[in-house]
């Protein structure tokens, strides 16, 4: 006979099963997250839970955050577009599920110290992975002939991260893009490093996997090197910021704080040789002190931030829809004469700017108010980790618009959900909690 348990745990094997192919980007990722969603709805037990009063005040506030911001972007089909606008709407459509089901789900702290451990088992390989095919296609696994062959052009003996910068090798950015943008798969690796971060400050697990996270620091930290993102450059220096002020001022603890400043000073030098990052940062203050000049040849993020801010200038309270926000941006780009926001679509490129592009003012403040409920809860239950899941999420949205995609909405929509609904749970420093 089938007992409701065995409900619970078929989708607790899904909720792993999603988690640990999320880098990978396939139709896994969806049977996947539907198997959790099924089974969690057949257990008896979550029915039995999920009553409102069962809910603390603070999680009912950030659920209603949520949920409101998904059926004000389905509001905004009335601009038109209705079978376009549908499809995007599909795809987000996790950031409606899953906090309603995460929120009535009752599992104990270990189970939820798996589903984070099993996501970073899961990024580690696909890392691993990528880094082997592209070897593989280079023909080379000597460092000799690594050196000789990973440049695309120009001149094999220039210093190899100056080359990684730049984005002229085979190990560099999208040549790393086997399964995922390379932009998500920064997203989960700096993620995973607050995780692992997490497991260490807390002892959980057994010491050989303690030393498996210690020595996956490096690797995860030269792998972020070689995408050369610059979004996850700024998440990881704030996310390193805030370990070393925790270990350095609270805990007092030589050994972790020494690997941190080790990644942190690591991080300093590598910043120094990325011409890239020096050049945005003249952009910005250059802007700041003389205004934009749009004759001059700037980074193409500041032609499409400038252009979602005077389509929100004419769309100010109701936005002009899902369906209709790229093309919007392309008719100002065309006013501009900037051809290439024209030829490849381009979206705002900052999720709070196309939430308001598509949405209006009030999308834009549901947006803001879902991390600054999950700040407070962070604060209020001294959980770090979403504190750096905040952070970290916060810093990538500026630079990309992550939730419209399934990679990026599914893994903010699962991971807030887990870490602000359960912080309690997720927040051990008993030693009782170890593997």
């Amino acid at each position: 006979m089938i007992t409701f348990s065995f409900f619970n745990k078929t989708a607790f094997f899904f909720v792993l099963a999603f988690v640990f192919f999320l880098p990978y980007d396939s139709q896994l990722n969806n049977y996947a997250l539907g198997g959790f969603l099924i089974f969690t709805l057949a257990d008896k037990q979550f029915i039995q839970n999920y009553r409102l009063s069962n809910f603390i005040r603070i999680d009912k506030i950030l659920l209603f955050f949520i949920l409101s911001l998904y059926l004000l972007l389905v509001i905004s089909l009335l601009h038109g577009g209705i079978e376009k606008g549908s499809v995007q709407l599909l795809h987000k459509l996790s950031l409606f599920l899953i906090p309603i089901f995460v929120l009535g789900i009752r599992y104990e702290a270990k189970k939820w110290h798996w589903i984070l451990f099993v996501f970073v088992l899961g990024v580690f390989i696909n890392s691993l992975a990528v880094i082997y095919l592209s070897l593989k296609e280079l023909g080379e696994f000597s460092y000799a002939g690594i050196m000789q062959k990973h440049v695309i052009d120009g001149d094999p003996n220039v210093n190899f991260f100056k080359i990684i910068f730049q984005r002229r090798s085979f190990l560099s950015y999208t040549y790393l893009s086997k399964f995922i943008h390379p932009s998500y798969l920064a997203l989960y690796i700096t993620f995973s490093i607050a995780t692992i971060y997490f497991f260490l400050r807390n002892k959980l697990f057994h010491i050989i996997i303690r030393i498996f996270f210690i020595l996956s620091l490096p690797f995860f930290f030269l792998f972020l090197v070689l995408l050369t993102a610059r979004a996850s450059f700024i998440a990881v220096f704030f996310l390193l910021v805030s370990i070393i002020v925790l270990e350095v001022f609270r805990y007092k603890k030589k050994f972790l704080s020494s690997i941190f400043i080790f990644l942190f000073l690591s991080g300093l030098f590598f910043l120094s040789k990325n011409d890239r990052i020096q050049h945005n940062l003249k952009e910005v203050v250059g802007i700041a002190e003389d205004g934009l000049d749009t004759e001059k040849n700037y980074d193409a993020r500041i032609y499409i931030w400038y252009g979602a801010i005077n389509v929100i200038e004419d769309n100010f309270w109701t936005g002009v829809g899902v369906a209709n926000s790229e093309v919007a941006l392309d008719e100002f780009f065309k006013k501009m004469e900037y051809q290439i926001g024209v030829d490849f679509d381009f979206n705002s490129h900052n999720q709070f700017l196309d939430i308001w592009v598509e949405s209006g003012v009030f999308g834009f403040l549901l947006a803001i108010g879902i991390f600054v409920v999950a700040l407070v809860i962070s604060i209020k239950k001294r959980n770090f980790l979403l504190f750096a899941f905040i952070g970290i999420m916060f810093i990538n949205l500026l630079f990309e618009s992550m939730l419209n995609r399934f990679s990026g909405v599914a893994f903010f929509a699962l991971f807030l959900s887990i870490l602000a609904f359960h912080a309690d749970k997720i927040k051990p420093i008993r030693k009782d909690v170890h593997s």
